[in-house]
């Protein structure tokens, strides 16, 4: 499955040493608050983050009960502002324009690495 590889293609284009304004770095431009629930020493060490953020990818899918599109958008937007957006009914138009092309890019990413 290609969800790990799309997911990194699109966090980061492959740069192993990218970082957002917001501090999200590495490959899968983890946050450091993530990396410490996750373990992860060094978000800049590529198969160490590539583990990580399989687990993490594979923990909000459980959470989100195998909904890719939920899975995606907390990765993005994080699993507060997704489960607040699920508790309120909201429709995908209610999702951030960032988070809809989130989604969207990393599921096409998805369909060329599978």
């Amino acid at each position: 499955d290609g969800l790990l590889s799309a997911v990194m293609h699109q966090e980061s284009g492959g740069k192993i040493k990218a970082r957002s304004p917001a501090g999200a770095q590495g490959l899968f431009q983890i946050m450091p608050s993530t990396a410490r629930d996750l373990s992860l020493a060094s978000a800049y060490e590529p198969q160490d983050s590539a583990r990580a953020a399989a687990r993490y990818l594979s923990q909000l899918y459980r959470r989100y009960n195998g909904n890719l599109k939920q899975t995606l958008a907390a990765y993005n937007w994080g699993m507060g502002n997704v489960d607040r957006w699920i508790n309120n009914g909201q429709s995908h138009r209610a999702l951030p324009r960032e988070t809809q092309n989130y989604i969207a890019s990393v599921k096409k990413l998805k369909s060329l690495y599978d």
